[in-house]
């Protein structure tokens, strides 16, 4: 019967070929080659029945078994598709997990809390409603009543009202009290956020009269209104609330009061819930004409022509209306959010996507915080899908709904194209200068009417770059999406001015913080130009105040304004203006730039206005321009009280004061002096072989080591490689003497050539004799030292082969050397040439790039772990901010650079997560996210395939603890193989990064200013000893020929060549790795440090004794239990003391003290 089965699954199967072809929308079809009946067969077969060999044949192709075939080929089909549409919605099933598991966090569920609130909003409805009615009074007479009987303050805004106002205050019974906000729809998120309950309280008509839209009647009747609640609550015997004013959204023409609840009353236990409740009075819908309020109309006069003023010349007052018309909406926008919500299954999730994503990149509904809120994004969503098909549909997942709102905010620019969702001939022809408009038509209120121009920019570059990431589809952007805090002064501008509130207004002028701040955006914008991508502003916040007082600035308020500036611009020295011949333009230019702006002839011919900056040491170009626009355009005081910070790389390098208008020009002359070598070496004759390539693969030949190489003997290294030719030899040995052989030749090639060369051969690796075996050491005309070895690709092929022998024609020991020797070649001839060549191209790309390597270097070094790391591994860590920014931009300083690879390495998770760098991605912002011949997706899956495979195969991380690729070598452990870095120096880094990035926030959370030389600190407390070396045995040690330098008559420069390279301290440190490598681990500083600090192993403490242990010991005596030592004979126990003394021996003069710690 078996052999039936098998013979009846004979199935006609899709050729190779034919499998591979995509459909035509670029998602493979599913294969449908199988027949109902074979489909049956065919699962009938798999799940073992044997019905199907002992039914007869008309019941198995029957029309029952055929119909349950379709059904499940129909089954299938609806699978596959959903697998299709799932990649096409999410990128991928990761990404769509993960949103699944973010929504399933934030997604409101109705708990104790949630039930308390809803009674205590209950108790508070009918409180209000009991409240009892008052008689009209006169604005002074009302206010002082309130003042005198109640101690109750009315929160009326400025200007306050007439003493003299022929109107009356009163308070009636509200017309009704609703809850509305994200609480009433259920959008609210449950994790970081506290919960607030917005209970609307509609006034009643009879209040208002028909033109108390005009000069603020409306915002006083509405505070008197307000106050006498606020009063009614506090008289309150029954209930314990603690209430208090505050501004809704930082909106001063919208007082609310703000309730908690105290401890004692009935409400106690609700005291310990992280809610509050917002009372809000509003309006009747229609109470005022809709064209009246209209945003292109003035509803402010001037005092006393109220009656006879012409409104068609006076200017549009949209703020002021906008808030009118948002008192009258609420009702409207909630029901227009909640028919969206029951017309679009994913508009819920959505608004949790949107919510999630504002609150990690610090933007809210307050003024303060952008003006862009949860309210804002549910309500633009709500608006788009009523009046705007094309842009969002009902049949949109969440996460498309999400995309498509990111899309829309991102390449819309609402300032000069307004939305109006429908009739927008009623609204005019009218924008709203430099801030967005999206007006929704049924309530007629501007949406976005809160946020201003530098909060829209700053919005509209974060869509963007959401946009980018989200389609990027090779890396996963979920973190920088959703999860990541973009919200950070420090990490997202390059620079940050703090301008004292109390100086930046002037004393006596009706000019508000909003308006002013605007000013100083516009002046600020006008005169940096191409300078700055974005200038944002951060508002002081309002807090809360008693209801017996009047709102009080803060005297010591600080407005944090940040810069996001263009590299290739910012430090320009020149300011180029209009032409003489344009007078109109050249005087704006002069009175813009005063006693600045001069007259100026250039090489081209041109005579134009200009201003010209000096490069002064300490202060930036950048810097000079913002305080100088604040002195001319805003007062000397002002520019003196305000602080400037940015860029703190000068006081950080070596060499001070660095060119920001050229950070690689440390480097040219090392760089001008290689080249002219690589172009005297191919025009040189006598060479018995053609040079194919000369190559670059030193840090200092990609402007990344932390040293300018003008001030140090440390070699630069470069390969060279000779055209292909039968004559090498095929044994490694004899390559390595054919080299040593190139190199002599090379030497007197030069010395012929040139009497300003002096080359000298050097030999390495003497007990790897399959290893590269020689180098030449070229000093240039212009004194520095290139350090040339010798690039034979037919190694390779030579190391390859040992190591795929069969084990009968080899030894293990062979082969690990051939493991080791093909290690070596790949980390000094092509990997390291690739590096170089794809670094010095980004570097030149991005101008803050070099000194930020250098920083992330020094910083290394500074916390004794540089020598752990390959050169390469710290340049890629640095580079991945730049190719890889989100959610930021492109850093413009090195200083922001530096510190978004710290919290980068912080987030780092090296055990399970592959740090990838995708060079590819230069053009990102080009490309729409897509880099040129970069890395593909199948690339990025095969590194982390990779580590997965070393962490089965090396579960302890002891040969790779990190993962570290790039598109130009996906290896993944090039560069970290062999303990670059162990594991504890990589959990040491983490740690320093996480100590960084607390360092940063409490900067942040402090408001104080940034001292980057902190974060540079490193003590030795944490470490079991401290070996303190002499700082001048060190310097006679590597230049002793220093100290002839005052004899002009000496030959000082053939000394210097001779100690080229010259490192003691890393040859000492490396001799005590090789003898007690097993028993510590040594940290020290190689860039110029003069400690070398150790740990112990603990694993190491104790073993069992035996002969020839390597390092000194004492044997003790064991107990009976084998976690003391084994066996209850001997114990080998360390002997600590002895190791440093010998330690100390071994180092000589260059050992001052060797120091235990105390801990």
């Amino acid at each position: 019967m078996a052999s039936a089965a098998v013979k009846r699954r004979k199935i006609s199967h899709p050729t190779p070929k034919d499998a591979d072809l995509p459909s035509s929308n670029g998602v493979r079809e599913p294969e449908n080659d199988f027949s109902d009946e074979e489909l049956d067969e065919e699962e009938e077969l798999e799940s073992g029945s044997d019905s199907a060999d002992s039914a007869p044949a008309d019941d198995r192709n029957g029309p029952k078994a055929k119909a349950n075939g379709r059904r499940r080929a129909e089954k299938r089909d609806d699978t596959m598709m959903g697998e299709m549409y799932t990649g096409a919605i999410f990128k991928s099933n990761l990404f769509k997990l993960q949103c699944d598991d973010l929504l399933d966090q934030a997604r409101p569920r109705a708990g104790p809390r949630e039930a308390s609130i809803d009674k205590v909003v209950r108790t508070l409805r009918k409180f209000i409603e009991t409240i009892p009615d008052t008689e009209p009074r006169s604005v002074s007479e009302a206010e002082k009543a309130l003042l005198k009987q109640h101690k109750t303050a009315v929160p009326f805004p400025d200007p306050r009202p007439p003493k003299d106002a022929n109107y009356k205050l009163q308070y009636l019974k509200p017309s009704s009290i609703t809850v509305s906000g994200s609480y009433q729809t259920k959008r609210f998120n449950r994790v970081g956020e506290e919960l607030g309950v917005d209970l609307v309280v509609c006034m009643p008509s009879a209040l208002f009269q028909e033109k108390d839209y005009l000069n603020y009647r409306y915002f006083y009747k509405r505070a008197y209104y307000l106050a006498q609640i606020a009063s009614a609550l506090l008289s309150s015997s029954a209930h314990k609330f603690d209430v208090s004013y505050s501004y809704l959204n930082g909106n001063r023409l919208h007082p609310i009061l703000a309730i908690r609840f105290a401890k004692g009353g009935s409400e106690d236990g609700l005291a310990k819930t992280k809610s509050f409740i917002q009372i809000i009075p509003s309006c009747q819908p229609n109470q005022f004409p809709r064209e009246k309020i209209a945003p292109h109309k003035n509803c402010v006069r001037p005092r006393g022509e109220e009656g006879h003023a012409n409104p068609e010349k006076l200017p549009p007052t949209p703020f002021y209306n906008a808030s009118l018309l948002a008192d009258a909406s609420p009702l409207v926008l909630s029901k227009l959010i909640e028919g969206a919500s029951n017309h679009c299954d994913g508009f819920q999730d959505a608004c949790l996507f949107g919510r999630i994503w504002l609150r990690q990149r610090g933007l809210g509904g307050s003024i303060a915080n952008g003006g862009f809120g949860n309210f804002e994004w549910a309500s633009t969503m709500a608006t788009l899908l009523r009046h705007r098909s094309n842009v969002l549909s009902p049949g949109f997942s969440s996460y498309q709904l999400f995309k498509a709102t990111l899309q829309f905010l991102a390449n819309n620019d609402l300032r000069s194209q307004p939305f109006v969702s429908h009739n927008p001939k009623s609204f005019g022809t009218w924008t709203q200068g430099d801030c967005p408009v999206f007006i929704e038509a049924e309530s007629g209120v501007n949406l976005l009417y809160k946020v201003r121009s530098w909060s829209y920019e700053s919005l509209r570059q974060a869509a963007r770059s959401s946009v980018t990431a989200l389609g990027d589809t090779v890396f996963d952007q979920f973190e920088s999406t959703f999860i990541q805090r973009a919200d950070s002064s420090f990490l997202r501008y390059d620079f940050r001015l703090t301008v004292p509130q109390h100086d930046l207004l002037v004393k006596g002028s009706l000019e508000t913080l909003e308006e002013r701040c605007s000013r100083l955006h516009k002046t600020l914008l006008k005169g940096l130009s191409d300078r700055v991508g974005l200038i944002t502003f951060k508002l002081p916040e309002f807090q809360v105040w008693k209801c017996d007082a009047n709102p009080r600035s803060d005297e010591k308020a600080r407005i944090q304004i940040g810069f996001v500036v263009h590299p290739q611009h910012a430090f320009r020295l020149v300011e180029h203006g209009p032409s003489a011949e344009e007078k109109a333009k050249a005087d704006a230019f002069r009175k813009f730039w005063g006693n600045k702006a001069e007259l100026r002839r250039f090489k081209d011919g041109s005579i134009l206005e200009s201003v010209v900056w000096e490069q002064k040491p300490g202060v930036s170009v950048f810097e000079q321009i913002v305080l100088y626009l604040l002195e001319q355009h805003f007062g000397e005081a002002v520019a003196q009280a305000s602080h400037l910070e940015g860029d703190q790389t000068g006081k950080l390098l070596p060499g001070g004061g660095q060119d920001v208008t050229a950070p690689t020009a440390p480097f040219q002359g090392l760089l001008s002096a290689f080249t002219t070598l690589t172009n005297d070496l191919r025009s040189m004759d006598g060479l018995p072989l053609q040079i194919r390539h000369i190559q670059a693969t030193d840090p200092q030949l990609r402007y990344s080591s932390i040293h300018p190489p003008s001030s140090t003997t440390s070699p630069a290294t470069m390969t060279l490689e000779f055209e292909g030719s039968g004559r090498w030899p095929d044994s490694l040995q004899a390559i390595q003497y054919t080299k040593v052989a190139f190199l002599l030749k090379l030497s007197d090639l030069l010395s012929e050539h040139s009497s300003s060369y002096h080359a000298q051969v050097g030999i390495e690796n003497r007990m790897h004799p399959i290893e590269n075996q020689a180098y030449l050491d070229i000093t240039t005309p212009s004194h520095h030292i290139l350090r040339l070895r010798i690039h034979h690709d037919r190694e390779t092929a030579l190391l390859n082969r040992t190591l795929t022998q069969p084990p009968h024609l080899t030894t293990p020991a062979s082969r690990d050397e051939a493991a080791f020797a093909l290690s070596a070649y790949k980390s000094t001839f092509p990997r390291p040439a690739a590096h170089t060549q794809a670094l010095a191209t980004a570097a030149t790309r991005f101008p803050a790039l070099s000194p930020a390597i250098r920083l992330l270097k020094r910083w290394f070094a500074s916390h004794l772990l540089l020598p752990h790391f390959a050169p390469e591994t710290i340049e890629l860590l640095a580079l991945r901010v730049f190719l890889h920014p989100e959610p930021f931009g492109v850093p413009g300083t090195p200083t922001a650079a530096f510190l978004r690879t710290l919290a980068a390495i912080a987030r780092w998770d090296w055990r399970g997560e592959p740090w990838c760098v995708d060079f590819g991605r230069a053009n990102i912002e080009k490309n729409g996210g897509a880099g040129e011949g970069g890395m593909s997706k199948s690339e990025y899956a095969e590194v982390v395939t990779r580590l997965r495979a070393w962490r089965k195969v090396d579960p302890g991380m002891t040969r790779v603890a990190l993962c570290v690729a790039s598109s130009i070598e996906t290896d993944g452990a090039a560069w970290t193989e062999r303990g670059m870095p162990p594991v504890v120096i990589a959990g040491r880094m983490t740690a320093l990064a996480r100590a960084a990035v607390e360092e940063v926030k409490r900067w942040e959370r402090e408001e104080g200013l940034m001292s980057l030389g902190t974060l540079f600190d490193s003590g030795v407390e944490d470490f079991d000893f401290v070996v303190e070396l002499d700082a001048k045995a060190i310097a006679r040690a590597r230049n002793p020929h220093e100290e002839n330098a005052r004899f002009k008559n000496l030959a000082g420069g053939k000394a210097k060549d001779a100690m080229a390279g010259f490192e003691p301290v890393k040859w000492f440190v490396q001799d005590l790795e090789r003898l007690y490598g097993d028993i510590m681990v040594l940290f020290w500083d190689s860039d110029g440090g003069n400690k070398i600090a150790g740990l112990w192993n603990p694993s190491a403490e104790r073993r069992p004794w035996k002969v020839k242990i390597g390092y000194s010991t004492m044997p003790i005596e064991a107990g009976q239990d084998p976690k003391e030592g084994g066996d209850g004979k001997f114990t080998a126990l360390i002997n600590k003391r002895a190791i440093l003394g010998e330690i100390a021996r071994l180092g000589g003069d260059m050992v001052s003290k060797v120091a235990e710690s105390a801990k």
